[in-house]
C-alpha cells in the first residue's frame, strides 16, 4: 500500500480494525490518508436518507455477492464509488478537495 490513500465506507471502522491487527502483530499503525465514502455518498448521491452501505446499495440497485466478506464488500464499495463519481468530481477536482469534501460531509445531519 505504501502511502496510497485508502477509501472505505465508514472508514473509521476499517481504520480501527486494521490498526488493531497491525498492533497485534507488532507493526506501527498505518499512516495513509483515509477517505470515508459515506459522507461523499450523502453529499453527492441524491436525495435519499440512506446511511448504511446496504441502504446505498439498495438505492443504486447494486448487488453484493456476499455481504460482510472483505473482497465482496470491497468490490461493491468500488461500484458505489463509481456511481457517485460524477457528483464527486463536480465538487472536488483534486485529492485535497476530495479529503475536505469527505470531512465536511461527515458533519451534515442525516434525517
Amino acid at each position: 500500500m505504501d502511502n496510497a490513500p485508502l477509501l472505505a465506507f465508514h472508514a473509521p471502522f476499517d481504520m480501527g480494525m486494521i490498526n488493531r491487527a497491525y498492533h497485534h502483530h507488532g507493526l506501527p499503525p498505518l499512516k495513509n490518508d483515509w477517505i470515508d465514502i459515506e459522507p461523499l455518498a450523502a453529499i453527492t448521491g441524491g436525495h435519499t436518507k440512506a446511511r448504511a452501505l446496504d441502504d446505498w446499495l439498495d438505492f443504486f440497485g447494486l448487488e453484493c455477492a456476499v455481504r460482510h466478506q472483505a473482497a465482496a464488500d470491497t468490490l461493491v464499495t468500488c461500484e458505489l464509488l463509481l456511481r457517485l463519481w460524477g457528483g464527486i468530481k463536480k465538487e472536488a477536482s483534486s485529492f485535497r478537495e476530495l479529503k475536505n469534501l469527505a470531512k465536511q460531509g461527515a458533519w451534515i445531519p442525516r434525517g
